[in-house]
């Protein structure tokens, strides 16, 4: 007996998407951390927006890996019960 896992493959084909856009905005934020410039006055404050969009990043990354994992893990046992 066959089991459809199409379903499943498209919600593990988003969340990779997902993680994919998260890792490369990640990258930015990184990338615009590095390139401030200490002497703008602006600086701290833009150091910290920075900074908080990146933790906030990191938690939304953590979020899609958990649910990608538990995506892979229902199609292993749906294919499991064939």
């Amino acid at each position: 007996m066959k089991v459809d896992t199409s379903v499943i493959e498209q919600e593990i084909s988003a969340h990779e998407k997902q993680l994919r856009q998260s890792y490369s905005i990640k990258s930015r934020l990184m990338d615009e951390i590095d390139s401030l410039d200490p002497e703008d006055k602006h600086y701290v404050k833009r150091k910290a927006d920075l900074d908080d969009r990146l933790y906030k990043m990191y938690d939304k990354i953590e979020g899609t890996e958990n649910l990608l994992i538990a995506a892979r893990a229902r199609k292993c046992r749906l294919k499991q019960k064939r």
